[in-house]
C-alpha cells in the first residue's frame, strides 16, 4: 500500500476520555438545577406524595402549599428563570457535544451517515464496511524499536483493535440518541417559550403556572383536586 493511499486514524486513544467529558457536561446542567433550586419542592412535597395519608397530616401540608403558592411572586419568578434557563444549558450542552464529536471523529455526523444508512436498510455487511471507515477493527501498524545494534528498527504489522468492535456500538446508539435529543430539545425550547411569551402577554405569572404545574405533577390527581378546591376557596 502507498503512502497516500493511507487513512490514519489519531482518536483511537480518546475514545474513552471522550465520552467521559460528554457525560460530565450533560450531567451539568442538572448539577447547576440542583444547586439552584436547592430541594424546594422535595422539602414542600415530602411525606405528600402518595394518597394514602392521614387526613391531618394533608390539612396541614396543603395549607404549606397554599401559602407557597400564594406568596411572593418574585419568588416564582426567579424559579421559573432558573428552570428555563437550566432548559436552555441542556440544550447548549447537547450542542456542544456533538461539535465536540465532530471535531474529535473526523466529521462524525456526515462521516458515520453511510453505516447508518446501511444498518437501517438491514445491509449489515455495508454497515460493517462503512463503520470500519471510522472504526476499524484491524490497521495496518508501524512499530519502532532499538535493534541489538542500537539502531532503530520498524516492523510493519497487523494489528487487532478490539475497543472497536465496541465502540461502532456505542456511536450507533448516539447517533440515534443525539438526533432525536436534539429535535425535541428544539421543539420543547420551542414550545416553552411560546407558553412564557403567552403567559407574560396575559397576566405575567409564568413562574405561578410554572410552581403548580411541578406541584400537580408530584401530587396524585386526588390530592392535586383537592387543592385546588381548597385554593378556590382561598384564592390568596
Amino acid at each position: 500500500m502507498r503512502n497516500e493511499e493511507r487513512m490514519y486514524q489519531t482518536y483511537y486513544q480518546w475514545v474513552t476520555p471522550s465520552l467521559l467529558i460528554m457525560a460530565l457536561i450533560f450531567y451539568f446542567p442538572h448539577f447547576v438545577w440542583h444547586n439552584w433550586e436547592g430541594g424546594t419542592m422535595e422539602k414542600l412535597l415530602k411525606d405528600i406524595d402518595s394518597p394514602y395519608i392521614q387526613e391531618d397530616c394533608w390539612n396541614n401540608q396543603r395549607e404549606r402549599l397554599l401559602r407557597y403558592m400564594h406568596g411572593p411572586k418574585r419568588y416564582h419568578r426567579h424559579y421559573a428563570i432558573k428552570y428555563y434557563l437550566c432548559e436552555f444549558i441542556a440544550l447548549c450542552a447537547l450542542v456542544f457535544n456533538m461539535n465536540m464529536m465532530s471535531v474529535v471523529f473526523n466529521n462524525f455526523w456526515v462521516e458515520y451517515f453511510p453505516a447508518i444508512r446501511a444498518l437501517l436498510n438491514h445491509n449489515f455487511e455495508d454497515f460493517t464496511k462503512q463503520s470500519s471507515v471510522l472504526f476499524p477493527s484491524q490497521a495496518k501498524c508501524d512499530y519502532f524499536n532499538f535493534g541489538s545494534s542500537g539502531s532503530i528498527q520498524h516492523i510493519d504489522a497487523l494489528c487487532i483493535l478490539p475497543q472497536n468492535v465496541v465502540n461502532e456500538k456505542i456511536f450507533v446508539f448516539l447517533y440515534f440518541w443525539m438526533i432525536m435529543l436534539l429535535f425535541f430539545s428544539f421543539f420543547h425550547v420551542i414550545c416553552v417559550a411560546v407558553k412564557v411569551i403567552y403567559q407574560c402577554r396575559k397576566d405575567k405569572e409564568f413562574g405561578f403556572y410554572l410552581v403548580q404545574a411541578i406541584i400537580k405533577k408530584n401530587l396524585s390527581p386526588v390530592l392535586v383536586e383537592d387543592l385546588l378546591e381548597a385554593k378556590k376557596v382561598n384564592p390568596q
